[in-house]
């Protein structure tokens, strides 16, 4: 159908083409990029050096999502890695007051140090007793302090592998076309890309007051036995 309306972001399911189980939905999106670049050369000659034939080559498309929203699945996406459950060793700070030259804390520290720190970054030595920590010529008690130490937690892990690419992926993507004439919706959109990885470029800002973004950007390619990145689908509502 010609003469209709795309308005909308397109909501993405990526399949990992390794293991097809492990299907991710980049549905919430801001924005959705699909771009193809073609080489072209002008092949001229004659007198006049005219234009004569377009010699065409280099054939690239490639298919970027901005996700509104963080998540853990994306870190995996972009590193070639997969979360598991499990536990690490995290640095845990809290503001606490010193009371007879000492602070307890309400966390669980690993280890027996401390680092402590008083309003003007002045640096104590800390030692623990279960969750207390005497401070080594304290500051008076009743002074404010930030308390810095090593305690364990378990969560989601993703390992930062240095020797891991990002995987290829199918993509499947949906949106909705609009008649100008009625504002109504009268086609779903589709398409299908057959394999597509991630260039696993990341540059990820975090600013106060500002929102923390992880676009994606895949590189499509042609499998094996076939000449189509994929399929620009439309169906009549």
């Amino acid at each position: 159908m010609d003469n209709i309306v795309l308005k909308d972001t397109f909501e993405v399911f990526l399949q990992d083409i390794q293991t097809p189980a492990n299907v991710f939905f980049l549905g919430i999106n801001t924005k959705t990029d699909w771009v193809k670049k073609l080489s072209s050369t002008i092949l001229r000659g004659g007198i006049g050096n005219l234009p004569k034939f377009i010699l065409q080559d280099s054939n690239e498309q490639e298919f970027s999502v901005d996700p509104l929203f963080w998540g853990d699945s994306l870190i995996g996406i972009l590193s070639g890695t997969t979360s598991a459950s499990g536990t690490a060793t995290v640095k845990v700070s809290e503001k606490l007051q010193v009371a007879s030259g000492a602070v307890t804390v309400v966390g669980t520290p690993v280890g027996s140090s401390a680092t402590i720190f008083d309003a003007v970054n002045k640096q104590y030595v800390g030692a623990f007793t279960l969750k207390v920590a005497a401070i080594t010529s304290p500051p008076a008690d009743g002074t404010w302090v930030t308390i810095v130490y090593d305690s364990t937690v378990t969560g989601n892990i993703t390992n930062l592998s240095a020797d891991k690419f990002p995987k290829a992926y199918k993509i499947f993507a949906h949106t909705i076309a609009y008649l100008p004439s009625t504002q109504s919706i009268v086609q779903d959109v589709y398409l299908n890309f057959y394999q597509a990885t991630c260039d696993g470029n990341m540059s990820a800002s975090f600013e106060g007051g500002k929102e923390a973004v992880l676009p994606l950007k895949f590189m499509l390619t042609t499998p094996v036995q076939s000449n189509d990145f994929g399929q620009y689908i439309t169906v009549p509502r």
